[in-house]
């Protein structure tokens, strides 16, 4: 890695060419001097890696030592998260990003539960913080991961993170007639206030009274929008 080709090689197609007294278990990349890769691959126990060369031609090759992608501040984890639309985010560098052509890096976020893909691939060719949105359906306790890759076949998977959605019900208050109040209408006008924390971003709210006597429905189904008060007509309410 001292800038300076270490050899050059002419073939007519691809080859495999092995080399030893390398760093052990290390990434192994050759590039042209235009940072082009020529082959790649990692080294085992004892640095003899084997490279498969596919540029055809003279060429020079130098060669660079890769590591796999670095992964840090993983979030959420360990929290407990009331919006439903779940910010992953992860902060993704590698050593390579500053050497001789540089690298790419693949960061997929994952489910935990069924190892299945959160979102699309995203790549980057720099230190950078990725971001996913993880959007639940339902509260309770989600895992997740991350798995980064660049363009040398490198592979770095994180520890699963976790974090506890619970988004809040929505709050009643203010119901009309108050409980216990007397009352000789019919019909007879119910309403009551309805408050959520994701109405007009997230959310709609599906409102329904019932008669309490036989758990019948009073009324449609109203869904709102926005916090506001819920009405509806009581036609044939029963004395008592």
């Amino acid at each position: 890695e001292d800038g300076s080709a270490d050899f050059d090689y002419t073939s007519t197609g691809n080859f495999d060419l092995t080399l030893r007294g390398l760093p052990a278990s290390t990434g192994i990349v050759a590039l042209d001097s235009g940072g082009q890769q020529l082959g790649a691959g990692t080294s085992d126990g004892s640095g003899t890696v084997t490279l498969t060369m596919t540029a055809t031609g003279t060429n020079t090759a130098q060669l660079l030592t890769n590591d796999a992608p670095a992964l840090s501040n993983l979030a959420p984890d360990g929290t407990t998260e009331t919006d439903p639309d779940v910010q992953l985010s992860v902060d993704v560098d590698d050593t390579s990003f500053a050497k001789l052509g540089g690298d790419s890096v693949d960061v997929e976020f994952y489910d935990a539960s069924d190892d299945s893909q959160i979102g699309a691939t995203q790549t980057i060719t720099s230190a950078s913080t990725v971001t996913q949105t993880w959007t639940q359906t339902t509260n309770g306790n989600f895992d997740w991961y991350v798995e980064a890759t660049d363009q040398y076949g490198q592979t770095t998977t994180s520890q699963d993170q976790s974090f506890t959605m619970a988004e809040p019900a929505p709050v009643l208050s203010n119901e009309s007639p108050a409980d216990g109040a007397n009352v000789n209408d019919s019909p007879l006008d119910l309403s009551i206030d309805v408050e959520d924390v994701g109405l007009g971003d997230y959310d709609a709210v599906d409102v329904e009274f019932y008669d309490g006597s036989d758990n019948s429905q009073i009324g449609a189904t109203q869904i709102i929008s926005s916090n506001g008060t819920a009405t509806v007509t009581w036609t044939d309410p029963d004395t008592g």
